[in-house]
């Protein structure tokens, strides 16, 4: 029909679609220069061929119009998570840093980089070590008088080595309010079954009304029962249930964001920075596994910087230093390595605003709390999930409840 057309006009309904016709995410300058790509929408029914391989998908309470002749079917984003055997390396969600925490786009990082949605300045992000990946996501809804309460959305994801994270919150995780917000729900956007997460799918026409990710699903490689016994890796590899996240038992701001990591043979350290914050730590385990603290994002590597490598010396702690912004709060201002047989005595003062931790194999975890704005660091002392009650496909944490 030529290369210049520019307007068609359909005037018999033999021709039931065309073209699906709906807002690409827009890219920044920033999202350009960093070579993020677009995932093209495509559009998804129940079946998603071929055998062996399926996806799932959660709705939540927005209502939105359905597609003429398609009622079951949903115009989405698809985001992939493996090409053939190449699993990414990471995962990226970028928080609303002002208002609410909404998310506002998820990234993958490999060889490339893929957004889904948009870069905000909260990035939290979780690296996976070669040949991991995940087999578990979950996501917190809260729903009240028949409406979605956009504050406090979450996602918690597991993988196939036993390992967790959680995107948003930390209040998600932890209490609920009674009255005109219903019960928070975790529901399992995945199967449940044994499988490999190959790719997330988030719904186009309520990301584009409300710009922020609600409705969201998963594909799935499942994988034979045989395989299963193969590849756990450890007794503890979390298959199934609902990701284990620390707990603890302090009042804490709905805005504030945990992580945590332990300072057990550590190989590599890298700092990100912005001004004069420091954002994140990127540990880097002698067995490759890899853990973030703090804010991480991979798509602006002009902030980020090595701290300490092996190579230097064996490493005896770290001493995390924050300014003050006010009577109670502060920002991570520096990070400084201890090496063994230093000449560099560590902190001895009592200031709450300089700490040091020791670098030994105890199993003791360290945790960064954040907000868009602010920083600290404690240990992480207090027990982990025990059980999850199950209502239908949804759960409600009550083991996670501030007592």
């Amino acid at each position: 029909m030529g290369s210049d057309l520019q307007m068609l006009y359909v005037l018999a309904d033999d021709i039931r679609l065309i073209k699906l016709g709906f807002k690409e995410p827009d890219q920044t300058r920033a999202d350009i220069e960093s070579g993020a790509d677009n995932p093209r929408p495509v559009l998804l029914d129940r079946d998603f061929s071929p055998i062996g391989r399926s996806h799932s998908f959660v709705r939540t309470c927005i209502e939105t119009p359905k597609i003429p002749y398609y009622a079951d079917h949903r115009p989405c984003y698809y985001l992939p998570l493996a090409n053939g055997s190449e699993y990414v390396s990471g995962i990226a969600v970028y928080m609303e840093p002002i208002i609410d925490l909404g998310i506002k786009g998820i990234a993958s990082h490999g060889r490339s980089t893929q957004l889904l949605g948009q870069r905000t300045k909260c990035s939290i992000h979780m690296a996976l070590s070669p040949g991991e990946y995940l087999n578990s996501l979950w996501m917190h809804i809260s729903c009240g008088h028949k409406r979605l309460i956009r504050s406090h959305y979450a996602l918690s994801v597991s993988t196939n080595r036993g390992r967790s994270h959680h995107f948003g919150p930390y209040y998600a995780t932890q209490r609920t309010r009674r009255g005109y917000e219903e019960f928070p729900q975790w529901t399992q956007v995945s199967s449940g079954r044994p499988s490999k997460i190959t790719g997330i799918i988030v719904d186009a026409l309520t990301y584009n009304i409300q710009q922020d990710v609600f409705d969201m699903g998963v594909t799935e490689e499942y994988e034979p029962d045989h395989e299963e016994l193969l590849e756990a890796p450890s007794p503890t590899a979390v298959r199934h249930g609902f990701p284990d996240i620390p707990i603890v038992r302090i009042e804490l701001r709905s805005t504030v964001m945990q992580s945590t990591a332990t300072l057990d043979d550590i190989s590599n350290l890298q700092v990100r920075k912005v001004g004069l914050r420091c954002m994140g730590l990127r540990i880097l385990h002698g067995d490759g596994t890899i853990e973030i603290l703090g804010q991480w994002d991979p798509a602006d590597p002009t902030s980020i910087s090595t701290l300490y490598d092996v190579s230097e010396g064996p490493l005896a702690g770290l001493t995390f230093q924050t300014t003050p912004v006010d009577k109670l709060d502060s920002y991570m201002s520096d990070i400084t390595p201890i090496l063994q047989n230093s000449r560099v005595a560590p902190q001895t003062t009592a200031s709450p605003f300089t700490q040091d931790f020791a670098c030994k194999r105890d199993g003791q975890r360290l945790a960064w709390w954040f907000t868009p704005d602010l920083d600290s660091v404690s240990l992480c002392n207090a027990g982990r999930v025990k059980h999850i009650k199950r209502r239908s496909q949804a759960f409600f944490p009550s083991s996670l409840l501030r007592y």
